[in-house]
């Protein structure tokens, strides 16, 4: 799966919207129906937000395509693009960033909303609903009163005749849609950059110690992401074996190089020994003759 984080560009732009309905509006073929085709008047409650952040999955590989397709009804590629009137299915489920009004897809995942603005109801017209503005307007304090005022909440709503029947957000501005990286490209980044930080301070193994923004050092951060067995795999591409490193005027192999170091890892000078284990035995088998 590829995966896409979306993000409004404003603050306060973002609205949470319940859709309730009465019973007896509710077709079966709603799910597949513009909302303005759909029978009677459309209960809307909005909850406004200061941010929110949501992801979205597309289908990549031959096996998620097919399970996606059978998901949406559809036999082929071809059918579900011809359908939305798209040549992707990026483009059918990624919203356009330039726009500055957006229906999020149901496929998205919602992150988080922070910092709710309150909320409110309104009433959504639909084809045949031909309610005028005071009832509308009627029918929205009626709802409020009864989920709010009366604390009632979804049960006053239901009370009244309404059932929810589904829910959506709805952006005011233009989006921020970035893909997110993979876990093996995260992986290469981590391993690219111990190379070049080894290159220019063997010492420090390439910086493997140095605290990051949370107090962690980075080769901590890199085993909580992606485990030890993979970390390790990386620092024995980029910090060759057996070959001492000028650390504080001596020379010194790798996992004596580690353990110098105040923030230290027993993992690593663990893994560094056992790996350099012919050095530690040319040591101990000098004679006094040798030295």
């Amino acid at each position: 799966m590829k995966t896409y984080s979306i993000e409004p560009t404003c603050k306060k732009s973002t609205c949470e919207v319940e859709l309730w309905r009465r019973p007896a509006d509710i077709l079966p073929t709603d799910d597949s129906t513009f909302r303005y085709n759909w029978n009677g008047p459309i209960l809307r409650r909005e909850c406004w937000w200061r941010w929110g952040e949501w992801t979205i999955e597309i289908p990549e590989t031959e096996d998620e395509i097919q399970e996606f397709l059978e998901q949406k009804g559809f036999a082929t590629v071809t059918e579900y693009l011809e359908q939305h009137g798209a040549e992707t299915v990026e483009e059918v489920l990624l919203p356009d960033e330039e726009d500055d009004e957006h229906v999020l897809p149901p496929e998205v995942e919602c992150n988080y909303c922070w910092d709710g603005q309150g909320e409110e109801f309104n009433i959504e017209q639909t084809r045949n609903s031909n309610l005028t503005d005071d009832e509308c307007a009627e029918l929205s304090s009626e709802a409020m009163r009864m989920y709010a005022d009366e604390g009632m909440f979804e049960q006053g709503l239901e009370e009244l005749g309404w059932e929810h029947y589904s829910s959506i957000y709805e952006i005011y501005c233009t989006l921020n849609v970035t893909r997110q990286k993979t876990e093996e490209e995260k992986l290469m980044e981590f391993k690219d950059e111990l190379a070049a930080n080894f290159n220019l301070s063997p010492e420090t193994l390439g910086g493997l110690f140095e605290e990051t923004n949370c107090e962690d050092t980075r080769v901590e951060n890199a085993i909580l992401t992606f485990g030890s067995v993979s970390v390790f795999a990386v620092i024995d591409d980029c910090i060759p074996s057996n070959e001492p490193i000028l650390c504080k005027g001596i020379f010194l192999q790798p996992y004596l190089v580690a353990a110098s170091h105040k923030k230290t890892s027993v993992d690593v000078i663990y893994h560094l020994l056992r790996r350099d284990i012919s050095s530690l035995l040319e040591i101990t088998t000098k004679s006094p003759s040798d030295s």
